[in-house]
């Protein structure tokens, strides 16, 4: 179930759309999830749509000068988006701790 106010909630085809853009234009992000879902399973979409879909501490990803997902919401975030700046790094991958689930999304 999310836990995201309706204000903050997306349709699908909004999230869609943004998965498309990450095959499109993020072809290091998408290579990234896909070997995420090989050693996981489909919950590693399912922490993309949630990051997509504004849940913090699920996934986010900045490749060049494009950014899907949401940050986290402890301390973490920002230091790695300092270090990225500091160092020029062009291409972050942010997964969330996987947990037993239910194969829902």
């Amino acid at each position: 179930m999310d836990t995201m106010t309706s204000d903050q909630a997306m349709t699908v085809a909004e999230v869609n759309a943004r998965l498309t853009f990450i095959k499109d234009r993020m072809p290091k992000t998408y290579e990234a999830i896909q070997a995420k879902a090989k050693e996981m399973g489909s919950g590693a979409f399912g922490l993309v749509r949630r990051g997509i879909r504004g849940e913090p501490n699920c996934f986010y990803a900045c490749e060049r000068d494009f950014k899907v997902g949401t940050y986290w919401t402890v301390q973490v975030a920002p230091d790695i988006a300092r270090l990225v700046e500091l160092y020029g790094m062009s291409f972050v991958c942010m997964w969330a701790e996987p947990k037993e689930t239910n194969g829902a999304d």
